[in-house]
């Protein structure tokens, strides 16, 4: 009896076919240390030319957790740690005929068993079977990991974006009030335009372009801030962490396109927005990744086709 995982990442690619000749231009990036605190500076250009200063503070410790030592998945960790489990789990059971093994390479975990094959073994089989699907979704939730299955490709283990967003998005509070005292009390479309051009003018970093390693590298939003870089998928959950804190009874979501990912919200339409519908919400598309300043509603011409060919899958924060 195999239980294999396989999995396919899908590096981010800068998409810019259909882009606005504008890209984003960061002019200036600080971080400073001082008192266990970090001082954030960040000075940026948007699309129309109008340029924004923040400085915002936040606690050293506190910030970075819990994600200070996020690893992307690694199958062989995984496999390793899901065996220790279940053979400590048929030892606690006594069921001395059954046990896990892994491959030479650590790619597969295999529950096997010796001697006859018994109806009592089969019953222990199948307790073993769901045991294993068990641990295997604990083991996915307790270190921020989610399974994406998109249309014509291969399943994979990618992080899990939205989990992630929703456990940073009280540390980024301070980052907020910089937008606030930005924009005050305004429309929900300048905000996203803001948040927008401010994470697209952060350095693009692809971290990795293989496709078997999407994640691999990943940034999670107080890492992305602190390092001044990140690929499309770690820009996506800093604008989703950001959308939430500021506009918490607004809808949101991730949309996953072949080597790519997409930031939609719900919010009130422009007759000119790229937008999609989802389990009955209507979502505005926005592209985070840059260097291209594309406004909220606005992607570029692959994103369109992907969706046009129902390759993205949408998950809702």
């Amino acid at each position: 009896m195999k239980l294999c995982r396989r999995q396919t990442w899908m590096a981010c690619l800068l998409l810019l076919s259909a882009a606005p000749s504008v890209c984003a231009q960061q002019l200036a990036f600080d971080k400073q240390l001082n008192d266990g605190q970090y001082q954030f500076h960040y000075r940026w250009r948007d699309s129309n030319q109008q340029s924004y200063d923040i400085r915002f503070a936040v606690d050293r410790d506190e910030f970075f957790q819990p994600f200070e030592k996020y690893r992307s998945y690694q199958r062989e960790r995984a496999n390793r740690e899901l065996r220790y489990r279940l053979n400590r789990y048929f030892q606690q059971q006594r069921w001395s005929r059954i046990y896990a093994t892994l491959s030479p390479r650590e790619q597969t975990l295999s529950i096997e068993y010796q001697g006859r094959l018994t109806d009592t073994l089969k019953e222990h089989l199948q307790q073993a079977q769901s045991y294993y699907q068990q641990q295997w979704q604990d083991y996915l939730e307790a270190n921020y990991y989610r399974q994406l299955n998109l249309p014509l490709s291969a399943p994979g283990i990618i992080p899990d974006h939205l989990g992630i967003a929703r456990a940073v998005t009280p540390k980024i509070a301070p980052l907020a009030r910089a937008f606030n005292s930005i924009l005050g009390d305004n429309t929900q479309r300048n905000y996203l335009d803001l948040l927008a051009s401010f994470v697209q003018s952060i350095p693009y970093n692809p971290l990795t372009d293989d496709s078997e390693s999407r994640g691999q590298g990943y940034e999670p939003p107080a890492q992305l801030l602190a390092n001044n870089q990140g690929d499309c998928d770690s820009k996506a959950t800093l604008m989703l962490a950001l959308v939430r804190q500021i506009m918490p009874n607004v809808s949101a979501a991730i949309v996953y396109l072949p080597k790519h990912a997409l930031v939609a919200v719900s919010v009130t339409q422009r007759s000119d927005d790229e937008t999609l519908d989802d389990s009955g919400y209507s979502y505005v598309l926005i592209e985070v990744a840059g260097p291209a300043l594309m406004p909220a509603g606005q992607i570029a011409e692959d994103s369109k086709l992907a969706i046009s060919r129902n390759q993205y899958q949408v998950a809702p924060l």
